[in-house]
């Protein structure tokens, strides 16, 4: 299914809100339904009701012509016409599916604005308490090399460095937000 027609179905199938992100099922003719029965059970279940589910990643998907999409990949389809390679959440996944929390990039784009991992021990990306030097090692990745930024006797120097560096190599201000 080409974006046109993609975008042509959600309108037909949904009420949008892009400010918000959400997609809500509109009520359903009979005609796209074998039975009257088979109508009226899917619009007293889903009519009205916002569109998809949570995967476990955290994105909402839902089904439209036979196959599951990204409600963030729709609602940019929806206001900008187009579906670009990726879009990404500029201030996390968290902060919903508005059209202004969403952005067309790449992946080497998409990986410089990543939330912090979840077993990082340092509370900052990048930094790790490097035992056999007893200090502090800052490091960033960057167009697939890691590079290796110092030992520090101090977290705040660390932490200095690798904001040094992500401001050097392009990384988006939110990169290693926690969530």
């Amino acid at each position: 299914m080409n974006d046109a027609s993609l975008r042509s179905l959600i309108f037909q199938l949904c009420d949008i809100n892009t400010v918000t992100g959400i997609l809500t099922w509109k009520e359903r003719p009979v005609e796209m339904f074998p039975t009257v029965r088979a109508c009226r059970s899917w619009n007293s279940r889903f009519a009205g009701k916002e569109a998809g589910s949570t995967n476990k990643r955290g994105y909402r998907e839902i089904q439209i012509g036979g196959r599951l999409h990204l409600r963030h990949r729709l609602i940019w389809l929806v206001e900008y016409g187009v579906m670009p390679i990726l879009v990404d959440h500029e201030q996390g996944v968290e902060a919903g599916d508005g059209i202004g929390n969403l952005r067309a990039t790449d992946q080497a784009s998409n990986t410089k604005n990543a939330k912090r991992q979840t077993r990082n021990k340092s509370g900052h990306t990048g930094v790790e308490w490097y035992a056999p030097a007893g200090k502090w090692r800052a490091t960033i990745r960057s167009d697939g090399q890691r590079i290796h930024l110092g030992h520090f006797d101090q977290l705040a120097d660390a932490v200095a460095a690798r904001q040094d560096a992500e401001r050097l190599y392009g990384f988006h201000p939110n990169h290693g937000r926690s969530s």
